[in-house]
């Protein structure tokens, strides 16, 4: 019921079973064509469509009507310019219908006509200008609507949103007036008609709005708004709002010659028994005053992150009156100390969860007390920091659960010796940081003392050289080793002798891991589900290596250097397997039988150097017939040898099997001598004997030199001796016919006119449709430059059907053609296959003799012409 396609490059929509409820078509090459009336005749079960990231650009008369019970329409980040007035017919219970990052510049005034049920829309990141004034009448449900994006040069929405009584979120940011001459941009009526809809929540940011083009009146109409996101310069009309409601602000400001004051604030007090969360991030503040939000008293969410005026500095009092914030966010603001004075008046509310200081510059000591008034911090993010050292102070942190210590750029601050008990509660820990290279060793980090519930533990890039370093971390559900280097033999006698029993998710990427053995993990993470191998240097893999890893549903080997895959997994349970960038050359019919009694949904084998022979066969009709397992990416798997497959898809694969050895052997035994000696003077002669059997074949077709008296009337009309079909877009096939064709005939003894379309001869304006028929018409005979590139050229194909044409309306051979390389069978179509087999043609040879000769008998076809026996069927 539910149909997952994304990623597959398709161009088509293929056919569907009709009980599907879900389907999701993003990521692939979908476009408008392939959304025709009928693609989705039958699909009455469908709910949800996903048809984001393709190439739509745009939508046939009605492809959704067969939809009917369709409730999720999903066509962002396509190339949509315009829709239909009945794209959306029959979608009578659509509820959300996402149009964003397409190309739209305007709407249909009834394109929603049928979507009475919709309530969000989403038309964020198109090309509208103005705001349709009837497009939304019908849509009466709607309570999300998202504008945002779109060069709007005016937000008076007037009677477009006179029917959106339901209207909850509406979200509009506009980057275009920011040209002086517009001075009306939000006037007291821009949201007159939004006075009975229950909006909650606005995001209005506006570049061109300036304090004398915001008049003071505008919110008044909003009375239940909640969530309010703007710049600066609305900061004057929000005094005029009349909700009670209001939980959340996000104020921003770009302009530097303002910045908020303790008084700026203080025009906000109305709402402080609602207000909740107070978003101040990049805004223009250099210095928090003392008491400057203690008009919020129910604050809980404070975030002063990258204020564009830094470095920030902070009063004594700064955070006073705020006897409920439980989060603070300080991050990227150039601290260069916190002091326990700061954080003072958290210390008798003891409200305070969580803190963030990353990206700062807090390089000094932290002394004993620096965070004592907050004893009650839960969440401590102190990465990407040049702390000197983690000491005494963390025995305050007594309720932290989560500390994040990645990425500190200072040579001496893992100095853990006094950690011991400080951390009972913690949970999470993240101690990542690659820009050190340091070694971390057992006497360093004894992490079973220091925090005995660790369920999360991040020594990403930490250098550990001994596992044994967390060794008693019962508890730890999530283990993150990547990057350590750590080295297989060190690690094969340390790991055995650890110990998770609860270990759910391990990841081990990055290392010098070069083999896995039997009970390796099972010993040690027996309940492990997430396993990450990728990127180390594994070789070998024992047979029994995963085999009692029953709760195992993902493992990742990719980027190693594993030569088989003999070994096998328990699949009952794992649904992802990834194993690309190996050296595996061959996938055994064990494995694949394996897999199709198995949980297995995604599966990666791309980047492996395949051998194509005969034993790949199992593995091409595999792909090609599964529609179960998704294999990532579709089109990674490629041949490696024979040199004749090398590059070519597997899926493109095509070899005979079958055993013809007792016939072959039993024929060759029989006529080995005959055929060796004709083969020495096919080979001695070949280009006599080719000559001879071309003149036999001419005096049998009665070919006549072109000017006799049988001549046709018409061929005085004739401009040229012969017209040149070639490959255009092929280089190698251009430079052949200019540099080797053409002076071989046209200035040889007895020249030749030659036609050879856009390089020489097409007269500049004319229609190349029109200029391709009267060159063919115009020429005596149609030499054919049959290469690989030729016979993908849709263009080459239709002069060849031309010249076939007018064989057929005149009665003549026209057609000469000439094999300029070989062509693969993978490429060869069944129509030019049968034509050569009917037809002789000249293959270009590489030595001088047989290019003699070559010469020789093209010039004789190019003489001679086919005279039809009239009388045969008489």
């Amino acid at each position: 019921m539910e149909l997952d396609c994304h990623n597959r490059n398709l161009s088509s929509i293929p056919t569907l079973e009709t009980n599907i409820t879900t389907l999701d078509l993003s990521q692939n090459k979908l476009t408008g064509q392939s959304l025709s009336t009928s693609v989705f005749t039958g699909q009455c079960e469908l709910k949800n469509l996903d048809l984001r990231f393709n190439r739509i650009n745009y939508t046939e008369s009605s492809p959704f009507i067969d939809l009917t019970k369709l409730r999720i329409l999903l066509l962002g980040f396509n190339a949509l310019c315009s829709i239909g007035s009945s794209s959306f017919a029959g979608l009578h219970d659509l509820h959300i219908l996402d149009l964003s990052y397409n190309h739209l510049q305007s709407l249909s005034s009834v394109v929603f006509s049928d979507l009475v049920k919709l309530q969000e829309l989403y038309l964020n990141g198109n090309h509208f200008g103005a705001i349709p004034s009837s497009a939304f009448a019908p849509v009466h449900s709607l309570k999300v609507l998202d504008l945002k994006e779109n060069p709007l040069t005016s937000i008076i929405l007037g009677k477009a949103f006179e029917n959106l009584t339901q209207l909850e979120s509406l979200g509009i940011y506009s980057e275009a007036l920011l040209h002086p001459q517009i001075t009306q941009n939000l006037s007291n009526d821009t949201f007159e008609y939004l006075a009975n809809a229950p909006l909650i929540d606005l995001f209005l940011l506006w570049d061109g709005i300036t304090p004398t083009t915001a008049e003071k009146g505008i919110l008044k109409p909003l009375k239940d708004l909640t969530y309010f996101a703007t710049f600066f310069e609305v900061f004057d009309a929000l005094p005029s709002l009349e909700s009670d409601h209001l939980q959340f602000l996000k104020i921003m400001m770009f302009q530097n010659e303002t910045h908020f004051t303790n008084t700026t604030f203080q025009s906000l007090s109305k709402w402080g028994s609602t207000l909740q969360t107070l978003d101040l991030r990049f805004a223009a503040i250099d210095h928090v005053d003392d008491y400057t939000y203690t008009w919020f008293p129910q604050l809980l969410h404070l975030d002063l992150g990258s204020v564009i005026l830094p470095p920030l500095t902070l009063s004594e009092h700064a955070f006073a009156g705020l006897p409920n914030l439980q989060n603070l966010i300080l991050i990227d603001d150039h601290l260069v100390q916190i002091s326990s004075q700061v954080l003072s008046d958290f210390s008798n509310t003891r409200s305070l969860r969580s803190l963030d200081l990353s990206y700062n510059s807090l390089s000094g000591r932290f002394t004993l007390d620096t965070f004592e008034p907050v004893s009650s911090l839960t969440h401590l993010n102190l990465s990407h920091n040049p702390l000197i050292n983690v000491g005494l102070w963390m025995h305050k942190l007594t309720n932290l659960t989560e500390l994040n210590l990645s990425f500190i750029t200072s040579q001496q601050y893992l100095q853990l010796a006094y950690w011991t008990d400080a951390l009972p509660q913690l949970t999470t820990l993240h101690l990542s940081y690659p820009a050190l290279k340091n070694i971390i060793t057992a006497r360093e980090l004894q992490l079973k003392l220091k925090a005995p519930n660790l369920k999360i533990l991040n020594l990403a890039e930490t250098f550990v050289n001994d596992i044994t370093v967390i060794r008693g971390l019962s508890k730890l559900k999530e283990l993150d080793l990547t990057g350590c280097f750590l080295e297989m033999s060190n690690f094969y006698s340390q790991w055995n002798t650890v110990y998770f029993p609860m270990l759910e998710t391990l990841t081990l990427s990055g290392n010098k891991i070069t083999h896995i053995t039997d009970g390796m993990f099972n010993l040690t993470t027996p309940f492990v589900a997430h396993l990450n191998l990728s990127d180390n240097s594994i070789q070998i893999i024992e047979e029994n290596a995963f085999s009692n890893l029953h709760n195992l549903k993902y493992l990742n080997l990719g980027y190693n250097q594993l030569l088989l895959i003999d070994w096998l997994p328990d699949l009952r349970q794992i649904n992802t397997l990834l194993i690309p960038k190996n050296q595996i050359a061959q996938v055994p019919k064990s494995f694949l039988d394996a897999i199709a009694n198995s949980s297995l949904r995604t599966f990666d084998l791309s980047g492996n150097p395949f051998s194509c022979g005969c034993e790949v066969l199992p593995f091409r009709d595999w792909i090609l017939a599964d529609k179960v397992v998704f294999l990532v990416p579709t089109l990674g798997y490629k041949c490696n040898s024979p040199d004749s497959f090398a590059g070519y898809s597997i899926t493109q694969v095509v070899l005979d099997c079958q055993s013809y050895l007792i016939t072959y052997l039993s024929i060759g035994i029989a006529i080995s001598f005959v055929i060796f000696v004709t083969c020495v003077v096919a080979i001695r002669f070949r280009w006599h004997i080719r000559y001879k059997l071309f003149l036999l074949c001419s005096w049998r077709r009665k070919y006549k030199p072109i000017g006799g008296d049988d001549v046709n009337a018409n061929i005085n009309e004739i401009e040229f001796d012969a017209f040149v079909s070639y490959a255009h877009d092929s280089d190698k096939d251009l430079k052949w016919v200019l540099e080797v064709l053409r002076p071989n005939l046209e200035e040889c003894v007895e020249p030749f006119n030659l036609c050879i379309g856009h390089a020489r001869d097409y007269i500049p304006g004319t229609p190349l449709l029109e200029a391709i028929t009267n060159s063919i018409k115009n020429s005596c005979k149609t030499i054919v430059i049959l290469s690989p590139q030729y016979v993908e050229s849709e263009w080459c194909y239709f002069e060849m059907q031309n010249a076939w044409l007018r064989l057929m309306d005149e009665g003549q051979d026209v057609l000469i053609f000439i094999l300029l390389e070989p062509i693969p069978d993978a490429k060869m179509t069944l129509w030019l296959r049968q034509f050569l087999c009917k037809k002789n043609y000249l293959k270009w040879p590489q030595d001088q003799a047989g290019q003699h000769l070559f010469w020789k008998m093209l010039r004789e076809k190019l003489r001679m012409q086919t005279q039809v026996d009239r009388h045969h069927d008489m």
